[in-house]
């Protein structure tokens, strides 16, 4: 599960670039170093345990630019937290959402910012559709189900 986690969060923020702004030379060589990435993990206290993952992600991920700070608290999902950081990973089990949370999220992503939904994720906020959307499907049940070859 833990390579899963790794190896999607490093597909995800990979890809993201450094803000860059300046007026001065100095400002725009400044701007022109890459940052260190920073990102929100939102967990909860349920039984997938997530941040017992955050050691392992903050070594893992920590050397290559990538920065995490945990959370538990569905508060956090507004545009003053959100603004300080460029994706939210989603490792938990909420089963709904306030409207002005979904609002913060929903336009953080439009934003251009990342969101990564793993595992358990897709249990999260199925009271919004438009947040079922985004997470890109919603949990129907665990089952005992035989896969079949074809």
């Amino acid at each position: 599960m833990k390579r899963i986690v790794l190896f999607l969060l490093a597909v995800s923020l990979f890809g993201a670039c450094a803000r860059t702004s300046g007026v001065t030379q100095t400002d725009k060589q400044e701007a022109t170093k890459p940052r260190r990435l920073e990102v929100l993990f939102l967990g909860d206290n349920g039984h997938h345990r997530p941040v017992d993952f955050v050691p392992t992600l903050m070594e893992s991920m920590g050397s290559k630019g990538i920065n995490f700070t945990y959370t538990d608290k569905l508060a956090d999902l507004n545009p003053q937290t959100l603004g300080k950081y460029d994706a939210l990973l989603l490792y938990a089990n909420w089963d709904s959402i306030a409207p002005a949370q979904a609002n913060a999220l929903l336009d953080f992503v439009a934003g251009g910012k990342g969101f990564v939904p793993i595992h358990c994720a897709s249990y999260c906020f199925r009271n919004n559709p438009e947040v079922v959307k985004l997470i890109g499907g919603q949990f129907w049940r665990h089952t005992m189900d035989t896969i079949q070859p074809v």
